[in-house]
């Protein structure tokens, strides 16, 4: 039986009541080995809660595991997913977590880089000091030699790239060659042993001949779902990275990039203003308002917008005092 991998980033977006106390905000400021052992001391007494394929969601996530079926569903294949989580390491999708909040990114209220003291943090920092703390769930390497897989697929964003960039430059090349990597604009942060192996999925796959349109924000599961498509009807993928690479450059050749919208920038609180003013109109829903903000002319990435609308909730109905 073929055995296939899929490597993904965790969703900010989950299911259930959130654990106490498992949020970066609630950490005590510290250097980043205190940080990070408070952390993992709450992760260890915290609860179980549900299965990390239900406690995740969000379209990108949902696309994902659309891909893993997809790869299950016919005979003699198999394909597991493994979760890349700034919190927790590395999860496969069965595997019970509790419900917690932290990320590496900046500008979130949970952003790890917000409690540590010291200026030149950078996302794999975190990761390597957790990996001392708890080698099984952060080892990357250790786990890919633990099956033999004939294909990895492996979504990154930039972001995640930088966290386990350590973990990528150590993968030794019997494993390399089996990863087929997508991510959009990772190339130049990837590790040299790993630069050959990114498909050349791009923008193209929002544009007027995708059969898979959608937003910035979940385009690395769509292009994962769009090769895992070709993968169950074309014998010959999968199976060579110059083929595979080929194949991918000659199916988004005829494809046209979206056109650009020139649409006006909004700074947070500006953008937090326009939802309130316009809250009747949208009837305080969140498709709609990202909707009616790019009409009037104003730019907004997905997910910046939805933390956006709900701070702008939680001032509605929480009856705080907007200063701008």
């Amino acid at each position: 039986m073929l055995e296939r991998l899929i490597i993904t980033p965790c969703s900010d977006r989950k299911r259930g009541p959130k654990s106490e106390d498992l949020s970066a905000s609630l950490l005590t400021s510290g250097s980043l080995k205190e940080v990070a052992r408070e952390w993992w001391e709450r992760v260890t007494i915290s609860g179980e809660n549900n299965p990390a394929n239900r406690v995740y969601k969000g379209r990108s996530f949902s696309t994902i595991m659309k891909s893993k079926n997809n790869l299950k569903s016919k005979n003699n294949l198999n394909c597991d997913l493994l979760i890349v989580s700034a919190g927790l390491g590395l999860v496969k999708d069965s595997q019970n977590i509790p419900n917690y909040s932290l990320t590496v990114s900046r500008g979130s209220k949970d952003s790890i880089k917000d409690k540590l003291l010291t200026d030149d943090f950078v996302p794999s920092d975190w990761w390597n000091e957790l990996k001392l703390i708890n080698n099984n769930a952060f080892n990357l390497v250790a786990y890919l030699e633990k099956k033999e897989y004939s294909l990895i697929i492996l979504n990154l964003s930039i972001n995640y790239t930088k966290m386990i960039f350590d973990e990528l430059k150590s993968l030794p090349k019997n494993i390399s060659q089996k990863i087929r990597i997508v991510g959009v604009g990772v190339e130049s942060y990837l590790p040299n042993n790993l630069r050959d192996n990114l498909l050349d999925y791009d923008q193209r796959l929002n544009g007027p001949q995708s059969e898979l349109p959608g937003t910035m924000s979940d385009l690395g599961s769509r292009c994962i779902y769009d090769f895992s498509n070709f993968l169950l009807i074309n014998k010959d993928l999968g199976k060579s990275l110059e083929f595979d690479k080929a194949f991918v450059t000659s199916r988004l050749k005829p494809m046209e990039y979206p056109k650009a919208h020139d649409r006006t920038q909004l700074s947070n609180e500006e953008i937090i203003k326009f939802l309130l003013d316009n809250w009747k109109t949208f009837e305080g829903k969140s498709t709609k308002s990202l909707r009616f903000l790019r009409d009037e002319g104003f730019a907004c990435e997905q997910g910046r917008f939805r933390d956006l609308f709900y701070q702008a909730k939680n001032l509605k109905y929480g009856q705080k005092e907007l200063e701008l």
